[in-house]
């Protein structure tokens, strides 16, 4: 009997076996090794073919809808995960309105180093899911854009609105294959009413696929990109852990600016004038935001600024220098790893002459094609930036040196003929009245218009032992405290009420000792991490608009989480309401042995209208909330940067 039944089990264990799949093991993924390209292996069995991208829009039939002929824009396909978070970007050439509405323009092929850059990154986002296969395939296919627009032209430029915008991702097979090519639409449609779903002519929007269909609508909402789309590539979570994504400048090692200087070959182009050089770069609004100088050339020895000559000029950036640099380049990005590199490719050239009224010399110089290079290593890569700046013809580009400075504009239509003589260094291309950067155009960090860097105030940056800290105190009114389990984290809203920094500071369980009970006090302290230092400093930089106050202000924590916890045992025995009252957050830190303090008061709103219940989530405590008959508004979501808190306007 006993044989028998042995027998049975054996043969149904082995039939089961034999029918039933086997689980998918974690080694699925091939290992990559030598030089194979990692977007060669599909998870599927097929092979991650070359594709090329090609992105069209269909233009709107509304009045005006169509963008001015010379607007760049920028459409750069990426994938979110469930979350709303950036797995991933395509970078993507810049377009103008006439290729964007050309449906028989050629598409873009992308590089290798994309395949591989796909391929990893969709690796990892499905290595944590249940079907692995399944996600890199939903991966692999672009679900959100980002579209960034620009025009250099005041005059001309306006808001523009189209009906869909189809990115193509055609698969090429390999060569001798018989199959047809494949192409993989992916369409975002928006609004046919004329007055929705308009992106502005200076602006950053994004649109977004929805997850449970073939085919989303979305519609963007103008605004900034920070608002709309919160997870710039740096912050991998909300807990405020901060880690770079792409090689980033402010590590950079011996960087060096490069300027060679060319005469054109014309008749007469030649001077023995000596001609100041400065080099610099322009936003998509025309405000200068770096420039250095680079150095004097002197036409009067040797066959200087002569005739079809060429003069290198090379300047070694500092590391005060590279430091500004990067930040005022962060600062620009966007949260865009393609915006964030464009903004450190030079587009502008100033020309001064340093002997105005000298006779004997010849006043015109007519210049040739010219390049800038900025040469960098980071851990012993090397990388660079080239910006090739075009001469005009013969005549139309002369620089008339009797006067104090002209400047060269690199992508400007309107400087492609004749360059513009102006009578101060320039700080702007066009005077457009408008944001305070464009009447205040010299940043604190800038001393002087020759390039010398140097701060005016206190740089958090250079903080030494940061410590944040807050006084968590319960009202003194009848039942305030409870026994529940809360969790508490600090940050800052700017004055759009848009979330821009924050840490978890810690938890109090209300179940040990007088925890949480009526008047009482609590001290939770955290020490920032030289990253974490870093990046508030970055926020608050980029907040500052030059100003000192604004830039102090901005390390005052004015909002306060409160995310209670629920323990083991049942919630009947506990108390799920409790009262806070005056709260206190205080960033202290050292710079050079002088202490330096930032403090924030968050008073309470009474015992009748300032509950707070502890059966919801994530209640959030804003320092000029007044007083909230309902008690403490709370929200479904976790705090994440960029999130906006209407609830919290002063």
């Amino acid at each position: 009997m006993r044989l028998v039944l042995l027998l049975f089990v054996g043969f149904c264990g082995g039939l089961a076996t034999s029918y039933f799949p086997q689980q998918e093991q974690e080694s699925y993924f091939p290992p990559v090794k030598g030089n194979q390209n990692p977007a060669s292996t599909y998870p599927t069995g097929r092979t991650l073919r070359p594709f090329t991208l090609k992105i069209t829009a269909k233009p709107s039939y509304c009045r005006r809808a169509r963008p001015s002929d010379d607007a760049t824009i920028d459409i750069i396909p990426g994938f979110l995960d469930e979350k709303n978070k950036l797995v991933y970007h395509l970078n993507v050439p810049s377009m103008n309105a006439t290729e964007l509405f050309n449906k028989y323009r050629p598409a873009e092929l992308l590089h290798d180093t994309d395949y591989q850059y796909i391929h990893e990154k969709c690796i990892k986002y499905s290595s944590t899911l249940f079907n692995k296969k399944a996600a890199y395939e939903r991966c692999v296919r672009p679900n959100m854009a980002y579209v960034f627009s620009r025009n250099l032209n005041a005059r001309t430029a306006r808001d523009w609105k189209v009906n869909e915008i189809l990115v193509q991702q055609i698969f090429h097979n390999p060569r001798g294959s018989r199959d047809k090519t494949e192409t993989v639409d992916t369409v975002y449609r928006f609004s046919d009413q004329c007055d929705k779903d308009w992106f502005r002519a200076h602006g950053s929007h994004y649109v977004k696929q929805d997850f449970s269909k073939s085919i989303g609508r979305y519609h963007p909402v103008v605004g900034e990109c920070e608002r709309k789309f919160p997870y710039l590539p740096t912050v991998h979570h909300i807990k405020g852990t901060i880690g770079d994504t792409f090689p980033r400048f402010r590590n950079a090692e011996n960087p060096t600016l490069t300027l060679i200087v060319r005469t054109a070959d014309c008749f007469g182009a030649g001077t023995n004038k000596n001609l100041t050089f400065i080099v610099g770069y322009l936003d998509y609004q025309l405000v200068l935001r770096w420039y250095f100088e680079m150095g004097t050339i002197s036409g009067q020895i040797g066959d200087n600024l002569q005739r079809n000559a060429e003069i290198t000029l090379t300047r070694k950036l500092t590391k005060e220098e590279y430091i500004f640099l990067e930040e005022v380049c962060w600062a620009r990005s966007i949260g865009s790893e393609l915006i964030y590199q464009k903004a450190f490719e030079a587009n502008i050239i100033n020309v001064s002459p340093s002997d105005i009224g000298v006779s004997g010399v010849y006043p015109i110089w007519a210049p040739g094609i010219m390049d800038v290079y900025l040469n960098y290593t980071i851990n012993g890569e090397s990388f660079g930036y080239k910006a090739v700046f075009d001469d005009g013809t013969c005549l139309y580009n002369d620089v008339t040196t009797r006067f104090n400075n002209s400047y060269i504009c690199r992508q400007a239509e309107i400087f492609t003929f004749k360059m513009v003589v102006f009578r101060v260094l320039p700080l702007l291309c066009l005077l457009v009245v408008g944001e305070c950067e464009r009447r205040f155009p010299y940043l604190p960090t800038v001393h002087h218009i020759r390039g010398t860097i140097g701060d005016t105030f206190p740089r958090f940056r250079n903080a030494e032992n940061p410590t944040l800290t807050l006084i968590v105190r319960t009202a003194d009114c009848a039942f305030a405290g409870t026994n529940k389990n809360f969790t508490f984290s600090v940050g800052y809203l700017d004055y759009q009420q848009v979330l821009r920094w924050y840490f978890e500071m810690g938890t109090i369980s209300g179940q040990i000792g007088d925890n949480l009970e009526k008047k009482t006090e609590i001290t939770l302290t955290r020490k920032l991490t030289k990253e974490e230092a870093i990046f508030i400093e970055e926020v608050c930089w980029a907040r500052s608009i030059s100003s000192e106050l604004v830039y102090q202000k901005a390390f005052q924590a004015n909002f306060i989480n409160v995310n209670p916890s629920f323990p083991k045992i049942a919630d009947i025995y506990l108390f799920p309401m409790w009262v806070p009252g005056i709260m206190d957050v205080y960033l202290n830190y050292t710079i050079n042995g002088e202490g330096f303090v930032h403090k924030a008061v968050f008073d309470d709103g009474g015992c009748n209208f300032n509950a707070l219940d502890g059966k919801g989530s994530n209640f959030y405590i804003c320092r000029y909330r007044g007083q909230h008959m309902m008690g403490i508004p709370s929200d479904p979501e976790v705090p994440w940067l960029g999130k906006d808190y209407k609830e919290c306007k002063e």
